[in-house]
């Protein structure tokens, strides 16, 4: 069976976001610092879900479908990086770092 181009991006896409989303539950379960495990919780929403966006869209190009994927993705990018901030300012709050 022979794959058309697209499909093979997508494939690729896939992979790679599968693989960061995966990865990062991965180190967040390891890693006992709720800081750095903010970081890696931002490269899952941010990296991965990026790369499934695109391969959906490349899946499903120019329809509402694909601006639909689009919308989802700049809410969650949006809503990753304010509720990173947050719990990080949360977290620095209940430890009594945060000068008011």
């Amino acid at each position: 069976m022979v794959m058309s181009t697209a499909g093979i991006i997508i494939i690729i896409f896939l992979s790679a976001g599968s693989f960061t989303i995966l990865l990062s539950c991965f180190t967040i379960a390891l890693i006992k610092n709720p800081f750095v495990q903010l970081h890696y919780l931002g490269l899952a929403g941010t990296t991965g879900s990026f790369c499934i966006s695109v391969a959906l869209i490349i899946d499903n190009p120019w329809s509402s479908f694909s601006f639909k994927v689009i919308v989802i993705f700049l809410l969650i990018a949006v809503t990753d990086a304010a509720g990173t901030h947050l719990t990080a300012r949360a977290l620095k709050a209940r430890e009594g770092r945060i000068v008011q």
